[in-house]
C-alpha cells in the first residue's frame, strides 16, 4: 500500500463514503487557458427515482477519504436494488444519492491512514481492475473475521491445500470468483456450485470440483465428495444469498455435522434450519472499522497478489459504454441478469 502522502498514480478502489459530491472528475479550461476542475455525477434523486446526470461540486478529500479521477466504474447488484427497491432495501435511506462502490483511476488527493485502494499493475487496464474492489471486501468479510469462516491469511505465493476444505455456492458470481481465489490463497481446498455454462471457467480457477446448481443430485454428490476429501470442513459461503441457496448450503453443513454458513444476504435469514449457524455479511460498508481485514487484505495481500497473479481481475468486464449517461443502462443490464461478468462503464 502506498504512503497516503505519495499516492499511486493508478489505483483500484472501493468507495466507502456514499456522499453527494460526485465521482467523475474532469478538467476544462478558462478563457485565459487556466485549468478549472469540473465534476459531474449520476444521481438518484428520490426513492425509486430515475438516474440523472448533472453537475456536482468539485470535492476535496476529507479525513479518511480519497479523491480519485475515475476512468472506469463498475455496477453491482445492490445498485439496481437501491434504484428499484428504495427504502425496502436496507442500505439506503437518504436522497439525493450517488450510487456505486467500485472505481479505478488516478488518485488526486488522499488523507487516510488505512485505505481500500491498491496500485494497479501496469499490464492491467482500468476496466479490468474495476471488477475487483467491492468483491474483494465482501468476500474477505465472509472468509476471515472472527465468528465467520476464520480462514488463515492469504499468501501472495499460494499455500498447500490439505488442512481445510469448504463449499462456495455461486462461484461464478463476482463475489464468488474472488472468494474462491482468496480461499485458495489461504490454503483451503474449495468445492463449488455454479451454472452449467460456467463450470469450465470455475474449474480453471483451481477448485477441487464444481457442480451444476441445476443438477437435482448436486447436494448428494457434494456431501459424498467433501466427506472423502482430507482436512477439516470449515463451512459454506453462499455468494448468492437467497433462501433457497442458503438452505442448500445448510443441507451440506448438517450432513458434515460441522461448520457454519456465511451468506451475501444483507439481512438475517428469517427461519434458519435447526442446528445451523447462518451469518449475514451485512457489514461490508463498515469495513474500515475492521483494521484486521483492511491491513491483512488491502494493505498486505492485494498489491502483491495482483503482481504474482494469485488474485486475478475476474470476471471479464462487460463494458456498457463511455460516460455517466450509461450508468442507468448498466443498471438495467445487470438487473436483467449477468453471469461470470461485471458490468462496467468507462469515463
Amino acid at each position: 500500500m502506498s504512503n497516503p502522502k505519495d499516492p499511486p498514480p493508478r489505483t483500484g478502489a472501493q468507495v466507502q463514503s456514499n456522499d453527494q459530491r460526485g465521482r467523475n472528475y474532469q478538467s476544462s479550461s478558462n478563457e485565459d487557458g487556466s485549468s478549472l476542475p469540473r465534476n459531474e455525477a449520476a444521481w438518484i434523486s428520490a426513492e425509486k427515482g430515475e438516474i440523472i446526470v448533472g453537475a456536482a461540486a468539485f470535492p476535496e478529500a476529507q479525513l479518511r477519504e480519497v479523491l480519485v479521477k475515475n476512468y472506469a466504474v463498475a455496477i453491482n447488484n445492490m445498485d439496481w436494488k437501491i434504484k428499484y427497491l428504495g427504502d425496502d432495501y436496507p442500505l439506503l435511506h437518504q436522497y439525493p444519492f450517488i450510487i456505486g462502490s467500485d472505481c479505478a483511476g488516478e488518485v488526486i488527493d488522499c488523507i487516510v491512514d488505512e485505505q481500500l485502494l491498491t496500485p494497479i499493475p501496469p499490464e492491467l487496464s482500468y476496466v479490468d481492475a474495476v471488477t475487483l474492489p467491492l468483491a474483494i471486501s465482501t468476500a474477505a468479510m465472509g472468509l476471515y473475521p472472527p465468528g465467520r469462516l476464520e480462514l488463515a491469511p492469504p499468501s501472495p505465493v499460494g499455500q498447500s491445500r490439505e488442512g481445510q476444505k469448504m463449499l462456495i455456492w455461486g462461484a461464478s458470481s463476482t463475489t464468488g470468483i474472488v472468494a474462491v481465489q482468496l480461499a485458495l490463497a489461504s490454503g483451503v481446498s474449495v468445492v463449488t456450485v455454479a451454472s452449467k455454462s460456467n463450470l469450465k471457467f470455475v474449474m480453471e480457477l483451481g477448485v477441487t470440483a464444481v457442480f451444476d446448481y441445476n443438477d437435482p443430485r448436486n447436494l448428494e454428490k457434494i456431501i459424498v465428495l467433501l466427506k472423502q476429501m482430507p482436512g477439516r470442513f470449515v463451512g459454506a459461503y453462499d455468494c448468492i444469498g437467497d433462501e433457497k441457496t442458503t438452505k442448500s448450503c445448510a443441507g451440506v453443513v448438517l450432513s458434515l455435522a460441522t461448520g457454519k454458513i456465511v451468506t451475501n444476504s444483507p439481512v438475517a435469514m428469517k427461519n434458519p434450519p435447526m442446528g445451523v449457524k447462518v451469518i449475514p455479511v451485512d457489514d461490508t460498508p463498515r469495513i474500515l472499522e475492521n483494521k484486521f481485514i483492511t491491513q491483512m487484505i488491502w494493505e498486505k495481500f492485494i498489491p502483491e497478489g495482483l503482481e504474482t497473479k494469485v488474485i486475478k481481475a475476474l470476471p471479464q468486464p462487460i463494458v456498457i459504454g463511455k460516460g455517466l449517461e450509461n450508468i442507468d443502462k448498466g443498471i438495467e443490464r445487470l438487473k436483467e441478469g449477468v453471469s461470470a461478468g461485471k458490468v462496467v462503464v468507462e469515463l
